[in-house]
C-alpha cells in the first residue's frame, strides 16, 4: 500500500491524517460530486468555497469530533492541491507515496486566505522547489 501523509495547519486547528494514495482519484471524485450538488461552477468558485470549507471547519474545531468533517476537509485539501499551480508538479508524488504536504493556512484579509504547500525536505529537493 502506497501512503503519504497530509497536514493542514490554521493557527491553533490542525489534521494531520495518513492517506492511501491509491484512492485519491474516489477521493477526488467525491468532493467534485459534493462540489456539484451544492451548485458550484467554475475552478475560481469551486476552489473559494474549497477553501472557506477547511477554514470554517477548522476555525470551529468541528474535525476533532466528526469523521465526516475530517474527511471532507482532506478531500477539499486534496482538490485545491490537484487543481491549483503545483497541482501537475505535487500529484505524481502523492500517488507516489512516500511523502509528507503540509497546507499552512493563513488569513490574509477578511474571508480570505493563502494556502501555502510545502513537502518535506527529500520531496522538496527531488520537486526542484
Amino acid at each position: 500500500m502506497k501512503l503519504f501523509d497530509l497536514h493542514l495547519e490554521f493557527g491553533q486547528s490542525n489534521i494531520r491524517t495518513r492517506c492511501d494514495s491509491d484512492k485519491i482519484d474516489g477521493v477526488l471524485a467525491y468532493w467534485n460530486a459534493t462540489l456539484d450538488e451544492n451548485g458550484f461552477q467554475g475552478e475560481e468558485q469551486r476552489r473559494s468555497k474549497s477553501s472557506e470549507f477547511i477554514v470554517d471547519r477548522l476555525g470551529e474545531d468541528l474535525h476533532h469530533n466528526n469523521h465526516e468533517v475530517s474527511y471532507d476537509c482532506i478531500a477539499a485539501a486534496l482538490f485545491l492541491i490537484s487543481t491549483g499551480p503545483i497541482g501537475t508538479t505535487a500529484m505524481p508524488h502523492l500517488r507516489q507515496g512516500g511523502v509528507t504536504v503540509i497546507n499552512e493556512i493563513t488569513e490574509v484579509g477578511e474571508r480570505k486566505y493563502n494556502f501555502r504547500t510545502k513537502f518535506d525536505a527529500k520531496t522538496s529537493a527531488a520537486m526542484q522547489l
